[in-house]
Parts: C-alpha cells; sequence; structure tokens
C-alpha cells in the first residue's frame, strides 16, 4: 500500500487515503539458483577435501594474483562460488536469501545477474589491482546486492513510506557484519570494498526507478529505467573492469 494526496482541505491540510498497489510477483529463481550453486561447489569442496585428501576444486576457483597472471582470468569470478569454512557460507548464503529475493522482484532476473556478475568482478578485480593475497567467497557480490538493496530503498522511498528507513538501517548493518568478518585471518576485505563500490555504481545508473501508474484494480509499478540504459551501463562497466585489469597486466609484464 501506498499513500496519494487528495485536494488541500479547507483548513489547508492535505488529506490523504490509501490505494492499492500491484507489486511485481517475479519468482526469485536467479537467487535459489546462486544458493544452489554455492551450496553445491561447497559440498563438493568438503567431499574433495575431507574424503580424498585434496585441494583441487579450491586451488582451481579461488582468486590468486600468480595464476591470474598467467591468463587464468576466470578467476575473477568463480571465487564467488567456493567458500573453505562454514561460518563465511552461512553468512554469505543467508544474506543472499533474504535480499536476494527481495531484490530480485524489482531488478527482474537479468539485471540481478548483471548486478551481481558486475559486483564480483569489481571486488575481485580491486582485490587483484590492490593486494597480493588470495582469497575466495561470495563477499563482493553479496556487498554489491547490499549497497543496491540501501540505493534502491533510498531512491524509491514513495513506495515503503514509513519502512524506509528501518530497511535502509537492516542493510546497513549487514554491511558493517560483512566488513568485520573481513577484518578476520585469512579474509580480504579489498574484495568486499571492491563489490560495494561496484554494486553502488551499477544500481545508481541502472537500478529501478519507480513510478505509480493508475490502472483497474490495483495501481501498477512502473520502472523508468530504460533496459537499453541497463546494457549500456554493463557494458561500460565491463569495459572499464576490462581496462583497469589490462592495465595491471601491462604493468606487471
Amino acid at each position: 500500500m501506498t499513500q496519494a494526496s487528495g485536494e488541500p482541505t479547507p483548513l489547508g491540510r492535505i488529506r490523504t487515503e490509501q490505494v492499492a498497489v500491484q507489486l511485481p510477483t517475479l519468482k526469485p529463481w536467479v537467487t535459489y539458483t546462486l544458493m544452489v550453486l554455492i551450496g553445491l561447489v561447497f559440498i563438493a569442496y568438503l567431499i574433495q577435501r575431507y574424503a580424498l585428501g585434496q585441494e583441487g576444486l579450491f586451488l582451481t576457483l579461488h582468486r590468486n594474483n600468480a595464476e591470474i597472471l598467467k591468463g587464468q582470468i576466470w578467476r575473477f569470478l568463480t571465487p564467488a562460488f567456493i567458500h573453505a569454512s562454514f561460518l563465511p557460507i552461512a553468512f554469505n548464503l543467508y544474506v543472499l536469501y533474504v535480499f536476494g529475493k527481495g531484490l530480485e522482484r524489482f531488478y527482474g532476473h537479468l539485471r540481478l545477474v548483471a548486478l551481481f556478475v558486475l559486483a564480483v568482478l569489481a571486488g575481485n578485480i580491486t582485490a587483484f589491482i590492490a593486494t597480493d593475497f588470495t582469497s575466495a567467497g561470495a563477499g563482493p557480490g553479496l556487498m554489491g546486492l547490499l549497497a543496491a538493496q540501501t540505493l534502491f530503498i533510498d531512491q524509491n522511498r514513495f513506495l515503503f513510506g514509513a519502512r524506509s528507513r528501518s530497511l535502509v538501517n537492516t542493510a546497513i548493518i549487514f554491511i558493517i557484519i560483512n566488513l568485520l568478518l573481513g577484518l578476520m585471518p585469512g579474509m580480504d576485505n579489498m574484495g568486499n570494498l571492491g563489490g560495494m563500490v561496484g554494486g553502488t555504481v551499477f544500481a545508481w545508473l541502472a537500478g529501478p526507478k519507480l513510478s505509480i501508474r493508475p490502472a483497474e484494480p490495483a495501481f501498477q509499478i512502473v520502472d523508468k529505467t530504460s533496459s537499453q540504459r541497463v546494457l549500456i551501463v554493463t557494458a561500460a562497466m565491463t569495459a572499464l573492469l576490462a581496462l583497469l585489469v589490462a592495465i595491471k597486466f601491462f604493468t606487471v609484464a
């Protein structure tokens, strides 16, 4: 429900009334798919490590600057799907479940994929440029989702009314928790920070900007951000990230 303003009363006050608004009903298939993939890879990792005594899966997927410089550029994306311990994967899956479902309803399937992938790339490329540590985990992608959640609520406050502040505060609390977890030994906060910046940029430029259109039997939500704009922003961010990687390769060579 949202509020609609009526004509001023004779006393100069604004009369308000509640109207029914039809919200998007998309099933969060992307969110569930990401959760399943992350969970399955973790199970495979545990089996390989503790049953077979091998580390091949982790060594193949995690971010390793030396291997990236040899041409294994898939390591900018695959670290999001490999986790080495229970606490990070449990927290990441919880954040993905709580925030991914709601965002996907308004972002749509493909735009949520673009947001997550660009945040993961931004985070791992930032860490690749700024540190020599190895890393793994979906943290950069989820920091991008949390940043996008914060911007989405703030830019569409009319839709959420009095709940806007609490929704934004909740996302900020999870951002802080993720950054604190990034201070633990063996963790890399540069990836988290890069993912947050990447998610913020994408959400600011290509996130949903909503308005309400009169319709029967309920008002409809309309996204003023065009698909062409989303494609342009996605392509521009991808090109910029690729340029940063090329510069790093050039300076190291």
